[in-house]
C-alpha cells in the first residue's frame, strides 16, 4: 500500500520543516496577484477602515461588548487594531495603504488554519503524504481567495484557525478533564471570530460520540456510562452554541430575510442545488464568482430538484461504496455539511451562496474524497508504477489548483474587476450587478466636473453603464433578496423618466414601491416611488390611478406635505370633473381641504397652499 493512499498507518506521522514550508507556499498563492492591492471599496471602509471599533478612542475592551443589529466578532476587530498599528504609518508611505499587511497576516492566520489540519488529519489516521497533500489542498485551493483576498473577511481564517485548533484538542486531548474545557476554549475564540464555526459543533460531537477522541477509542455505545461522559464533555460546546446563535439572531436581526422560496421547506429544497454547486467548484474551479444567482426551487415537481437530489445522493452512495474506511466517509460528510450548516439559509440573509461560506467545510470534502480515491486504489495494481502514478495524478490536480488560485486572485485587486468577473460568470446575480454598477456610478463621480471635454464624455458613459447594469439587476433571479434593490429601482425610474422612457421609467418605479422584508423595506423610498408613478398617471390623466398612487404614498409618508400638495391638486381636478353641488364633488373638496389644513404656516409649501386654498374656495 503507498503511502499516499493509505489513510489507516499505524504510527501517526512526524511532520518537518518541509512540509511547513509546502503548506507556507501553498497558504500564499490566493494572494498571488492581489497582497498589495489596496482596500476594496466592497465593505472594506465599513467593516475596518470606518468602523468605530477602530477608531483611536475606542478601548480595546469595548469591543467585546455585543450590540443589537452588528456582528458580533471582537478577535476579529482586535486583530484590525493589531494590523492597523504595525502597518498603518510605514506601509501607507510605501504602498499607499495598510491593506497588504492586513493581507499578509491573513495568510499567516490561513497558514496557520492549514497547520492545524495538517496535524489533525494525521491524528485521524491518514498517511504523511496524503495528510499533507489534503492541507496543501485547502490551502491553495481558489476558494480560499475570498477569505486570504480580501479583507473583510479575515474573520473566516481566524475562525479557521482557532476552529481546527478546538477540533484538533478534541481528538489530540486523551484526558477528558482537559480536553473538553481546552477545546472549548479555542471553539469560543473561533465563534468570537465568526459565528459561522457554530457548524464544527456538531463535528465535535460526532468524534465524542463516535470515539474518535479519548483513550477509549470505542464509541460511545459501547463503553459502561460512555452516553453519560460524552454528554458532559458536550455540553460546554452545546452552551457556547447555543449563546451564539441568539447572538448571531441579535446583531443579523436587520438583515434576516425570509429562506428562499418563503419556507424552511422551500429552503432546503433550494439547499440541494447550492451543495451541488459548492461541490462542482471544489472539484472544478473554473466559475467562481463573488456573487451567485440562486433561482428557490418552490415545489417537489421542479426537475431541478430531482436532479440535483439524484447527483448529491449519487455521491455520498459511492464515497460508501468506494470508500477504504467508512467511519472516515461518514466523519468527511458530516464535517462538510455541518460546517456548511449555518450558511444554508434556514436562517436567511440576502446572499444565499459564496465561496467564504465552505472555508470550514472543505476539509470535511477532502477527506471524503480522499478516502474514496484510497478505496478505489486498493482495489488496482499496488506496485511502484501505479504509486508513481498515484503520485503524479495528486500534483498536477493540485497544480491545477494552484494555477486557478493564482489566475482567480487577480479579480480581487479592485472592485471594478471584482463585479465585472462576476457579471460575466453570474449575468442572473442581482448583487453583482448591483455592485458593479455601484463601481461605475462612483467613476462617473469622480470624473463629472472635470474641465476636460474627454473626461466628462466618458463621464457620461459610465453613469449610462451603471444605469444598465441596476436596470440588469431588477430583472434577476434574486432580485427581491437584496437590501438596496427600492433605492436602486427608484434612481433606475427617476433616470428614464428623465429620458422620456415612460415604460422603462414605470417598471422600475413599481419595483421600488413594493414592500421588502427587513432592511429592504425603505418606506420613504416607496412613497417617493408611488409619488413618481402618481406623477406619471397625472400626465397621462389618468386621475383616479394618480390619486390612487398618491394615496398609497400618503399611508407611508402622512406628513410628507409635497405629496399631500400633489394629492390635493389631483382631488381638486376630479373635483372639477363632477358636476356643482354634487355630493361626488363635496366630497373631493372636503378631502383636498383636509389635505391643506396639515400644511403649517412657515412650511415650505405653504404659500402653494394658500393658492389652492383659493382655488378650492373657487369651486365651491
Amino acid at each position: 500500500m503507498t503511502e499516499l493512499a493509505s489513510l489507516s498507518a499505524p504510527d501517526r506521522p512526524r511532520f518537518g520543516a518541509r512540509e511547513f514550508a509546502i503548506l507556507a507556499l501553498a497558504a500564499i498563492l490566493p494572494l498571488a496577484h492581489c497582497w498589495d492591492a489596496p482596500f476594496l471599496a466592497y465593505d472594506d471602509g465599513a467593516h475596518v477602515l470606518e468602523h468605530w471599533a477602530l477608531k483611536a478612542e475606542t478601548p480595546w475592551h469595548a469591543l467585546f461588548v455585543p450590540h443589537a443589529d452588528e456582528t458580533y466578532f471582537p478577535v476579529t476587530l482586535l486583530s484590525y487594531r493589531i494590523d492597523q498599528t504595525l502597518f498603518s504609518g510605514w506601509l501607507d508611505a510605501w504602498k499607499g495603504s495598510w491593506a497588504p499587511g492586513v493581507r499578509g497576516m491573513t495568510a499567516l492566520y490561513h497558514f496557520g488554519a492549514s497547520a492545524v489540519l495538517l496535524c489533525m488529519f494525521a491524528r485521524l489516521g491518514l498517511g504523511r503524504s496524503a495528510a499533507l497533500a489534503l492541507a496543501a489542498g485547502f490551502a491553495l485551493h481558489p476558494l480560499q481567495c475570498e477569505t486570504v483576498g480580501w479583507v473583510s473577511e479575515r474573520k473566516n481564517a481566524l475562525a479557521g484557525l482557532f476552529g481546527f485548533l478546538s477540533v484538533y484538542a478534541w481528538l489530540g486531548i486523551p484526558r477528558d478533564k482537559w480536553r473538553a474545557p481546552l477545546s472549548s476554549l479555542a471553539l469560543l475564540a473561533a465563534l468570537l471570530s465568526k459565528q459561522s464555526a457554530l457548524g464544527l459543533v456538531p463535528l465535535l460531537a460526532a468524534l465524542e460520540i463516535g470515539g474518535w477522541s479519548g483513550p477509549a477509542g470505542r464509541p460511545v455505545w459501547r463503553e459502561p456510562g460512555g452516553w453519560k461522559r460524552a454528554a458532559l464533555n458536550l455540553a460546554l460546546p452545546c452552551l457556547l452554541a447555543g449563546v451564539f446563535i441568539w447572538l448571531g439572531i441579535r446583531g443579523h436581526r436587520a438583515y434576516l430575510m425570509p429562506p428562499p422560496g418563503g419556507s424552511v421547506f422551500t429552503a432546503l429544497l433550494t439547499d440541494t442545488e447550492i451543495l451541488l454547486r459548492y461541490l462542482f467548484n471544489i472539484v472544478a474551479p473554473v466559475r467562481l464568482s463573488a456573487a451567485y444567482g440562486i433561482e428557490p426551487l418552490v415545489s417537489l415537481s421542479d426537475p431541478r430538484l430531482w436532479l440535483n437530489a439524484a447527483l448529491l445522493f449519487g455521491l455520498i452512495a459511492l464515497s460508501f461504496r468506494w470508500g477504504r474506511d467508512r467511519a472516515r466517509v461518514a466523519l468527511g460528510w458530516l464535517w462538510f455539511f455541518g460546517a456548511l450548516g449555518p450558511s444554508l439559509n434556514l436562517i436567511a440573509i440576502p446572499y444565499l451562496m459564496a465561496d467564504r461560506y465552505v472555508y470550514l467545510a472543505l476539509p470535511g470534502f477532502l477527506l471524503v474524497a480522499a478516502e474514496t480515491l484510497a478505496g478505489l486504489w486498493r482495489l488496482e495494481s499496488r506496485g511502484p508504477r501505479a504509486e508513481a502514478l498515484l503520485r503524479a495524478l495528486v500534483c498536477a490536480l493540485l497544480a491545477v489548483w494552484g494555477l486557478c488560485s493564482i489566475q482567480r486572485s487577480a479579480v480581487w485587486r479592485d472592485t471594478g474587476s471584482l463585479f465585472a468577473d462576476a457579471v460575466r460568470k453570474e449575468p442572473r446575480a442581482a448583487f453583482a450587478r448591483y455592485a458593479l454598477g455601484q463601481t461605475l456610478f462612483e467613476r462617473w463621480y469622480a470624473r463629472k466636473e472635470s474641465t476636460d471635454l474627454h473626461t466628462r464624455e466618458e463621464a457620461d458613459r459610465f453613469r449610462e453603464l451603471a444605469f444598465e447594469q441596476w436596470e440588469a439587476m431588477l430583472d434577476c433571479v434574486d432580485a427581491e433578496r437584496q437590501l438596496r434593490r427600492a433605492t436602486v429601482a427608484l434612481e433606475v425610474g427617476k433616470n428614464r423618466l428623465e429620458q422620456g422612457r415612460a415604460e422603462l421609467a414605470r417598471k422600475a418605479l413599481e419595483a421600488a414601491a413594493e414592500p421588502g422584508a427587513g432592511m429592504a423595506d425603505q418606506p420613504d423610498v416607496r412613497a417617493e416611488a408611488l409619488g413618481w408613478l402618481g406623477v406619471m398617471a397625472q400626465a397621462e390623466q389618468r386621475w383616479e390611478e394618480a390619486q390612487a398612487r398618491f394615496d398609497e404614498a400618503l399611508h407611508l409618508q402622512p406628513e410628507n406635505a409635497e405629496l399631500r400638495i400633489a394629492r390635493t391638486r389631483i382631488l381638486l381636478t376630479r373635483a372639477g370633473q363632477a358636476p356643482r353641488g354634487s355630493a361626488e364633488r363635496n366630497a373631493r373638496l372636503d378631502a383636498a381641504a383636509a389635505d391643506l389644513s396639515t400644511i403649517p404656516d412657515g412650511s415650505p409649501w405653504s404659500a402653494t397652499a394658500t393658492q389652492l386654498r383659493d382655488e378650492l374656495e373657487r369651486n365651491r
